[in-house]
């Protein structure tokens, strides 16, 4: 069969402008704000409906997800590799090869979907081990069953949002979470209290919602892509596949390793006492907000660098940096000056007692010197991921998180007596030393040999 480059019609000039400034990066980072905050928000939602069911309802949404993330985020992470791949592809003019990409990441979110459909029975076994309660077991158990079953519409709207996001459209991506916010916002209230012929599901209805309104949001990607998806090969092609499972199995390790990395750090803070877990879950709440800027811009310098790899232009990826710092910096800055100017005022938000809101504020003030580093260390990320370079990603993410996270954050908060806030101290220092080590490795050749060193694209469609 002959490559897709030979006499290729679809094959055309490489999308990319002679230099890459501040406009490129934001041009597609700001979508991916807006889609991160629009998917925090149905979360927000779903527990704000589900409040008024007892404070064992609101835990099971809280636990219940915990779980589901667990178990999502590897294939999240495995259809990232979608978006290398295909930025890649793009980056080199050859559109047939990217939409063939587009129907390998589908038939992998199908089947990693359905697969997922088997944690079902292991739902509430699994949550009780995560510490859920005789009486919050049951009932995140249904939220997680009701989930689940809309993993396959959810991992294909993953699926295509990787290859919009690794063709530099982040804007349909985004509109297909509004849309999905909007339809969950119209079926909580029906679900969970029911309506005319539709039963009370109480949080199961929550669940029911959530996955309702993802499969929506894959139906509206599904008739954007639609065009490219007619048309095109649709059979599983082993060596595209492969390419894709290639840069994205690492970064689902990385995703399932690092919520495992998460739930021991929330361990030792549950160790010390109530006051310090429930600080923590409340900064953790808060500025989650501030982390949308510095991870899309993450996402944006992969999509790019991605693009620079395929069109075997690597002296735009100092320019691709440069700027993305600009941005992430300012961001973060701005948001760290928040965090140290008014404590206060954010820990009173939550209205929690005095004692969490104490901790709380010290929290805020060491998180402020977190987001400064954090900037730094996602636009390195963002250029190893686009550059194919994931295999290093993992070792250096994981391997610096279990190694320094946890152990410090141990001995500050338990042996030292720090509390929260010395495990806080742990995460800093986690991220000083992911920033360190992720310089080093941009100086040195070795991700250029990653990115350079891949077969060519064309040789994997053939």
């Amino acid at each position: 069969m002959a490559s897709p480059n030979t006499a290729n019609p679809s094959k055309h000039k490489s999308p990319l402008p002679e230099s890459i400034g501040v406009r490129q990066v934001m041009g597609i980072a700001w979508p991916i704000m807006v889609s991160m905050l629009s998917f925090t928000a149905m979360n927000f939602v779903n527990a704000l409906w589900v409040g008024p069911l007892g404070k064992e309802a609101f835990a099971a949404v809280g636990i219940g997800a915990v779980l589901l993330y667990a178990i999502h985020g590897f294939g999240y992470g495995a259809l990232t590799g979608v978006k290398i791949a295909v930025s890649q592809a793009h980056g080199q003019g050859d559109d047939l090869l990217a939409r063939r990409f587009l129907w390998q990441g589908l038939h992998l979110a199908w089947w990693m979907g359905l697969l997922e459909l088997l944690f079902i029975p292991l739902g509430e076994p699994l949550l009780r081990m995560l510490g859920a309660s005789e009486a919050v077991a049951p009932l995140a158990a249904d939220y997680f069953t009701a989930r689940l079953f809309g993993a396959a519409p959810a991992l294909v709207m993953t699926a295509l949002t990787q290859y919009l996001q690794g063709r530099s459209r982040t804007r349909a991506p985004m509109v297909a979470m509004i849309v999905a916010n909007v339809i969950n916002v119209g079926l909580d209230p029906l679900l969970i209290y029911g309506g005319g012929p539709i039963p009370a599901l109480g949080v199961a209805g929550a669940g029911w919602a959530a996955s309702i309104s993802f499969s929506a949001g894959a139906a509206f990607l599904i008739w954007v892509a639609w065009p490219e998806l007619t048309g095109t090969p649709r059979k599983i092609d082993k060596p595209l596949i492969a390419r894709i499972w290639r840069f994205g199995f690492p970064l689902a390790g990385r995703a399932t390793l690092e919520i495992a990395s998460y739930l021991g750090f929330q361990g030792i803070l549950a160790s010390i006492g109530d006051a310090h877990l429930a600080a923590h879950v409340l900064v953790v709440r808060t500025i989650s907000v501030s982390f949308m800027p510095g991870y899309a811009v993450s996402e944006a310098v992969a999509v790019l660098v991605g693009q620079s790899v395929g069109a075997k232009r690597l002296e735009l990826v100092p320019q691709i940096r440069a700027a993305a710092l600009r941005i992430a910096v300012t961001f973060m800055c701005l948001w760290a000056v928040v965090f140290v100017a008014f404590p206060e005022a954010l820990a009173a938000l939550h209205s929690a007692p005095a004692d969490v809101v104490a901790i709380a504020i010290d929290l805020f003030v060491v998180s402020a010197l977190f987001q400064l580093a954090d900037a730094f260390a996602m636009v390195g990320l963002g250029i190893l991921n686009g550059a194919g370079d994931t295999r290093f990603v993992l070792y250096a993410t994981v391997s610096i998180a279990w190694l320094t996270k946890l152990p410090l954050g141990w001995f500050l908060a338990s042996e030292v007596g720090m509390g929260a806030v010395g495990a806080w101290w742990g995460i800093v220092f986690e991220v000083l030393v992911l920033w360190a080590v992720l310089a080093w490795r941009l100086r040195n050749n070795e991700w250029q040999r990653a990115a350079m060193g891949e077969p060519k694209l064309a040789a994997a469609a053939s």
